[in-house]
C-alpha cells in the first residue's frame, strides 16, 4: 500500500443554507467519513483532521486550547442584538419570532387564562409551581421562527 493518506474536511452546503463539514480520511479509491459537524463548528472538524493526521502521519499532536480550535461563539452565548419577539392576537399567542441565535431554539408558551376551556382538552396540563401545588394551564410548544418584522426602536 503505497497510495497516500489524504486527510480533509468536505463542505457540503445544506437546502437551508447552512453548511456541514465532513471529516475524511481517504487512501486511493477508499474513503471513510468518520464525523461530520454542523455550521459554525468548523474548527471542531479542523481539529478532528489535525488528530487524525497526528495519528496516521505522524504531525505534531494538536493543542485543543489552541485558539484557531475555539467555538465561535457559545451555543447558549445570546448577542445582546438578538431578539425575541411574542406575537398575541386576541389574548392568544399567534407566533413567536427571533433573529440570530434566538431562531430554531424551543419555546415553551403556557396560558393560565383557561376560561372556557372543556375536560379532556388535549392542550390542558396541570402546571407544577415553585410551592409544589398545581395549576391548570394550556400548554404547548412553539419553535421560533424567522422575524419578519421590523421592531421600533428603544
Amino acid at each position: 500500500m503505497s497510495e497516500p493518506i489524504t486527510i480533509g474536511i468536505h463542505t457540503m452546503q445544506m437546502s437551508d443554507n447552512r453548511e456541514e463539514y465532513f471529516v475524511f480520511v481517504r487512501r486511493g479509491d477508499r474513503e471513510i467519513t468518520p464525523h461530520s459537524y454542523r455550521s459554525p463548528y468548523r474548527n471542531r472538524a479542523e481539529y478532528e483532521v489535525a488528530e487524525w493526521k497526528h495519528v496516521l502521519l505522524g504531525w505534531p499532536k494538536p493543542d485543543l486550547m489552541d485558539p484557531q480550535y475555539a467555538d465561535p461563539k457559545a451555543l447558549n452565548e445570546v448577542d445582546p442584538a438578538d431578539k425575541l419577539v411574542v406575537v398575541l392576537e386576541g389574548g392568544l399567542v399567534s407566533h413567536i419570532a427571533g433573529t440570530g441565535i434566538m431562531v430554531g431554539r424551543t419555546v415553551h408558551v403556557i396560558d393560565y387564562d383557561t376560561d372556557g376551556a372543556t375536560i379532556g382538552d388535549s392542550e390542558l396540563y396541570d402546571i407544577e409551581q415553585s410551592d409544589g401545588s398545581t395549576t391548570t394551564a394550556y400548554f404547548n410548544t412553539e419553535t421560533v421562527g424567522e422575524m419578519t418584522i421590523t421592531l421600533p426602536t428603544d
